[in-house]
């Protein structure tokens, strides 16, 4: 099925001083729409305008990276985005529990942008491929009618 968008979204949650620019004008300039937030809050209401999730762990907000896969993987409209953590955050605890939550790809930083696209490209690809007729995604989900009023948070340090 055609896409109705001019351009696939991603959504981008990285702090400020962790590359959110860099990362965001590479995408953008291969043609991605970009949503680039800093705060957890901004990445839950944005989410379900996403195709894809790249995600740091240490952010700002009610909960950390790692809090908002989960919270992700829970939300019935956004639970099967694909989603990568993007992280200084690279021992191994770290990795299992982005995994454990529900990422698809864990990348640590230093992460070349060029690397991050080719890996946002390549499961933007692959969840299309599970959207045809006949895949175990639905084509198209709705947006949210509306947000819960409350997340529970389980902030964890790095």
């Amino acid at each position: 099925m055609p896409s109705t968008r001019a351009s696939e979204v991603v959504l981008l949650v990285q702090p400020r001083d962790e590359g959110l620019h860099m990362y965001a004008t590479c995408l953008a300039a291969d043609g991605l729409a970009v949503i680039a937030v800093s705060d957890t809050w901004e990445a839950l209401l944005a989410a379900p305008r996403a195709d894809v999730v790249v995600t740091g762990l240490l952010l700002a907000g009610s909960m950390d990276g790692v809090g908002l896969i989960r919270r992700l993987r829970h939300y019935e409209r956004a639970q099967r985005k694909p989603i990568i953590a993007l992280t200084e955050c690279a021992w191994d605890a770290e990795r299992e529990r982005a995994t454990e939550a529900g990422c698809d790809l864990f990348l640590a930083k230093p992460c070349a942008p060029s690397e991050v696209l080719h890996h946002v490209r390549a499961l933007l690809a692959a969840a299309t491929l599970r959207t045809t007729p006949g895949g175990s995604m639905p084509a198209v989900a709705p947006l949210p009618d509306r947000w819960p009023d409350r997340w529970p948070t389980t902030p964890r340090p790095c």
